[in-house]
């Protein structure tokens, strides 16, 4: 029932929500406008306290090995582009250390179990390599429309 080859996109969105319950976070969020550029990041999370200088921190989530194969650096330029520190965050085992390229991090999720009778299992974050940090660039006309759409479909709300 709680084997780490059965982790889905959401339980780990769910994990990254509670993660960074204090910030301004997007899932699936396009980072342009228009449809011409279709690049995306999975997970993206905004510190707000500006004495922490408003770190970005971008995801890419991967539960098979074969969708990380898939990844290339120009399909993560954007998220790297806007973001402090990009990640990759999968089940133990999905992805090989090795394979981590040198400007991304690696996180991975397993099932944790408590030491109490009857207490449910959850998943837990452990950080494996580290993210470098970087310089991010401002965001665009287009990020911040596409941040504002993804916010008002979270919310239910839209235009009319």
């Amino acid at each position: 029932m709680f084997r780490n080859d059965t982790i889905t996109t959401t339980q780990i969105e769910e994990v990254l929500q509670k993660k960074h319950s204090k910030d301004i976070c997007f899932t699936e969020l396009r980072l342009s406008s228009g449809f011409a550029n279709l690049s995306r990041v999975d997970f993206l999370a905004i510190n707000v306290a500006p004495s922490s200088g408003n770190v970005v921190e971008a995801y890419e989530i991967k539960v098979s090995r074969s969708d990380f194969r898939r990844d290339t650096a120009i399909k993560q330029r954007g998220a790297r582009l806007f973001s402090d520190h990009f990640w990759y965050i999968a089940p133990v085992g999905v992805i090989p250390h090795e394979n981590i390229p040198d400007w991304a991090g690696l996180l991975e999720v397993d099932w944790h179990c408590h030491k109490f009778k009857n207490a449910q299992p959850f998943l837990r974050i452990k950080k494996v390599i580290s993210s470098p940090k970087r310089d991010k660039d401002g965001p665009t006309w287009g990020l911040l429309v596409s941040m504002v759409r993804n916010a008002t479909k979270e919310s239910g709300g839209g235009s009319k």
